[in-house]
C-alpha cells in the first residue's frame, strides 16, 4: 500500500482547517472473545471511529500500535504543538497497521513492556522506527504543501476539519 493510501491531509492553512484522511487496516480475528466495552471505547477514542463488533485480540492489536504511534509521535514530532502530535499519531498507527510484520513487532513489542512494568518505553532504536520516521517525513512534506508550515502550526490558527 502506497504511503498517500493510508494517510493524507485535508484542509489547507489557507482555509484554516486540517484534518487526515486515514485508512485503517483491521487485523483478522484471530479468537472469539469479544472486546470489553473499555477496549472499543479507548480504540474509539484513539482512532476516532467506530470499527464495529471488534474480537479482544483486534482491540489488543489497535491499542498496541496507539501506544508504540503515540511514543513515535511523541519522539519525532516534539517540535509540533502536542494537539498537532495527537492528530498524526493515528495516521502512524495506520501505517503500523498496514504491515504485519510491523504489526507483529509492536504488539510483542507492546506486551513485553507491559509484563515489565515499563512507564516510558523506548521506540527510537526499535527494529521499525526508521521506517516510522520515513512515513513521517512523508507526512510532514503532505503538511507543508498543503500550507501547514511548523510556524503556522504553533501559531494555533488551524481547527479540525
Amino acid at each position: 500500500m502506497e504511503w498517500y493510501e493510508i494517510a493524507s491531509v485535508r484542509g489547507s492553512a489557507d482555509r484554516g482547517g486540517i484534518g487526515f484522511e486515514i485508512r485503517y487496516t483491521l487485523p483478522d480475528a484471530t479468537c472469539d472473545v469479544p472486546a470489553s466495552d473499555r477496549q472499543a471505547e479507548a480504540v474509539r477514542l484513539f482512532y476516532g471511529q467506530d470499527f464495529g463488533e471488534l474480537r479482544d485480540c483486534q482491540a489488543h492489536v489497535l491499542l498496541s500500535c496507539r501506544e508504540y504511534a503515540r511514543l513515535c509521535c511523541e519522539t519525532i514530532f516534539k517540535k509540533y504543538p502536542e494537539g498537532m502530535r495527537r492528530g498524526l499519531a493515528p495516521c502512524v498507527a495506520a501505517f503500523l497497521l498496514s504491515d504485519p510484520k510491523t504489526v507483529e513487532f509492536v504488539v510483542n513489542w507492546n506486551d513485553r513492556n507491559f509484563s515489565r512494568g515499563t512507564g516510558s518505553p523506548r521506540v527510537r532504536g526499535t527494529p521499525c522506527f526508521a521506517d516510522v520516521e520515513d512515513f513521517a517525513s512523508y507526512l510532514e512534506g503532505t503538511l507543508e504543501m498543503n500550507g501547514w508550515t511548523l510556524d503556522v502550526i504553533k501559531a494555533g490558527s488551524f481547527r479540525r476539519v
